[in-house]
């Protein structure tokens, strides 16, 4: 694990191991964050293994902005209120993909029946974790930097020392400092029938 401050060129680096298919750890609004491309099947099979959580378990991810947000999902009229409301913020909202089949795969257009598959996705109040993405080009993915049912990193030290003797590590950590603590993000899904059902209450109360 390398850990790196903050600055233009280290974002950068950042960006070019996301490209390269690493994986990095990130503040965000709430926590730090690992993250990776989020078409990279074998990156993402690999914070699965840092995180020691199953490999189906589907992963949020961060857009850069709404703009981002509409070329990968599908962005319904009540979807769009609340992103305008909440975003960039710690608020996420389920989206089906416009990929073919699921996270990880080639982004190519695709038939409905094909598009089912639902990501928590959201524009994040974090500058960091908005220029990573930005600088992919496309969304990251989001999870917190810890192993998985362990509790949420505010700081570098912990990160450090829940990685450090485990198998398989983040290739570079991004340092911002203590984070202020601050719960998860909230996570909402809007129903068929137009219904917002909490998926996960966290810093953002609807």
């Amino acid at each position: 694990m390398r850990v790196l401050s903050i600055n233009k060129k280290n974002i950068a680096e950042a960006v070019k191991i996301l490209k390269d298919g690493g994986t990095v750890v990130y503040p965000t609004e709430t926590s730090y964050g690992l993250g990776c491309d989020w078409e990279n099947s074998r990156a993402i099979a690999k914070i699965a293994k840092i995180k020691q959580r199953p490999k189906e378990k589907k992963f949020a991810v961060i857009c850069a902005n709404k703009a981002m947000t509409a070329r990968f999902f599908k962005f319904g009229k009540l979807e769009k209120q609340l992103a305008t409301e909440y975003w960039p913020g710690p608020l996420g909202i389920v989206l089906s993909c416009l990929t073919k089949g699921r996270i990880a795969m080639p982004r190519k257009p695709c038939n409905p029946p094909l598009c089912q598959v639902e990501v928590a996705v959201r524009v994040s109040s974090n500058d960091i974790a908005r220029a990573l993405s930005r600088g992919l080009k496309k969304p990251i993915i989001s999870t917190s930097a810890n192993i998985s049912g362990k509790g949420d990193p505010y700081d570098i030290k912990t990160i450090i020392k829940s990685f450090e003797n485990q198998k398989y590590q983040p290739d570079l950590i991004l340092d911002a400092g203590r984070l202020p603590l601050r719960k998860s993000s909230t996570i909402i899904k809007i129903t068929k029938n137009g219904k917002i059902e909490i998926l996960r209450e966290g810093e953002i109360r609807i």
